[in-house]
């Protein structure tokens, strides 16, 4: 049996809410959505508050109507003007994102930078997406020189040293490279 559900085109979710995210049920490739968008030319798509609790909204729309969260980000973190109310706001998004786990697909589309927390809301999604002007983490490049005293650089060949080898492979103890296993 088949059932077709029809979604009302262009029902705003957090109709009113003011800030750097839009959303609303859609359809991408022909199939409902329900779609996030953070605009990254709003104070470089700071997260306030408001812009929290309408991701939530969302990705909780999605998961009762039964589709795919699908959320386009560029984001600079918390709106510092929004002080710890933009922290609260990020982490209901995240949390409301998690809750979707098992439930519905989530797809996340980096389109620019994504740096501290909202960083994190990409590690909740099933599928992560990077235009070639995204970028992503949690603290930058010199804090974390600053807290661990080692320069990026060098904790990045550190992490590539340090990838599991893939069953074919041997580690040889060689930091730049595995190779594979000998047959004897």
């Amino acid at each position: 049996m088949v059932t077709t559900i029809r979604v009302e085109e262009d029902h705003e979710v957090g109709k009113g809410i003011v800030g750097a995210v839009t959303s609303v049920v859609g359809r991408i490739g022909g199939r409902n959505a329900v779609i996030a968008r953070s605009l990254g030319t709003m104070r470089r798509g700071a997260i306030t508050h408001a812009d929290g609790v309408r991701l939530a909204e969302a990705a909780d729309q999605a998961r009762a109507l039964g589709i795919p969260f699908v959320f386009f980000v560029a984001s600079s973190g918390a709106d510092v003007l929004d002080g710890v109310a933009a922290l609260h706001g990020w982490g209901r998004a995240a949390a409301a994102i998690s809750r979707c786990s098992g439930q519905v697909p989530v797809i996340a589309a980096a389109t620019g930078p994504v740096v501290s927390g909202p960083a994190l809301l990409l590690g909740l999604s099933d599928l992560v997406v990077m235009s070639s002007e995204a970028v992503a983490f949690v603290s930058g490049p010199q804090m974390v020189a600053e807290f661990t005293g080692i320069p990026l650089a060098t904790i990045g060949r550190m992490a590539r040293a340090l990838a599991w080898p893939s069953a074919n492979h041997a580690w040889t103890g060689d930091s730049s490279a595995a190779r594979p296993a000998s047959s004897s």
